[in-house]
This record gives structure tokens, C-alpha cells and sequence, in this order.
């Protein structure tokens, strides 16, 4: 797949994830580390195991679950049972990238097909597949 193709598909799954309502507004908030360390970030996607923020500068971070303070912990606990069953769900191998996932989603919601998906997952790079 080339270049071109690569970011059409990237940008018409970011338009269908927008058009179905499966990108919730985030704002930013204070999250703090089990060690007490806090960032300001807005939360963009997560499943059981990780988080995945966003900084003011636009930089993502993605963090274990686990290493977040329990208030911090519980937040995000929260934002992953308001997501919609498809969002939750659509991670299956628990990649941290939000790309992946919401190709996965796509495709278990029946809205891109196997070879589109299989294209998206084959653009990232394979950590995050």
C-alpha cells in the first residue's frame, strides 16, 4: 500500500469514527502516576490494560492501567464503561495505538471490510499492530 492510500484510509476511518458518534469530546484534566507525579492530558482511547492521553503539545503518552493513582485509575475506569460496547471491545490484543483500534472497531461494526482493515494495520508500525 502506498502513502496516498495509506492516509485516505487513514483519514475516512478518523470521518467514520467521527460520523458514528465514536469519538467522545475530551477535554483536559490532571492525571497522576501512582508515584504522585501529575500531567495535564485529555484522554483519547484505552482498553483493560492501558491509556492512552494526550498532552497540550498534542504528544501521546500511553500508560499502564495499573500505574495510575486510584483516583487517576478510577477516572479511567469510568471513561472505558461510558465508551460503547464497539469501543471497549474493539482491542482485543490491547494495542495502545488508537488508530488500531478504531480500525478493529470499524471492522467489527461491519463498516470497513477485512482487506481494509488488514491495510490500516499493515501502514502502522508493527509494535503497534
Amino acid at each position: 500500500m502506498g502513502t496516498r492510500s495509506a492516509v485516505r484510509l487513514a483519514v475516512r476511518i478518523a470521518v467514520l469514527a467521527v460520523a458514528s458518534g465514536g469519538v467522545p469530546a475530551a477535554r483536559a484534566e490532571w492525571w497522576t502516576n501512582a508515584a504522585g507525579h501529575a500531567i495535564e492530558a485529555k484522554w483519547v482511547d484505552g482498553n483493560g490494560q492501558t491509556v492512552v492521553l494526550e498532552r497540550p503539545n498534542g504528544s501521546r503518552i500511553s500508560l499502564p492501567l495499573l500505574s495510575l493513582s486510584p483516583g487517576a485509575r478510577q477516572r479511567a475506569e469510568q471513561l472505558l464503561a461510558d465508551a460503547t460496547p464497539s469501543e471497549s471491545k474493539s482491542d482485543p490484543l490491547g494495542s495502545a495505538d488508537p488508530v488500531a483500534a478504531r480500525a478493529r472497531a470499524l471492522y467489527d461494526a461491519g463498516k470497513i471490510s477485512s482487506e481494509e482493515l488488514q491495510s490500516t494495520l499493515n501502514s502502522l508500525p508493527p509494535t503497534v499492530r
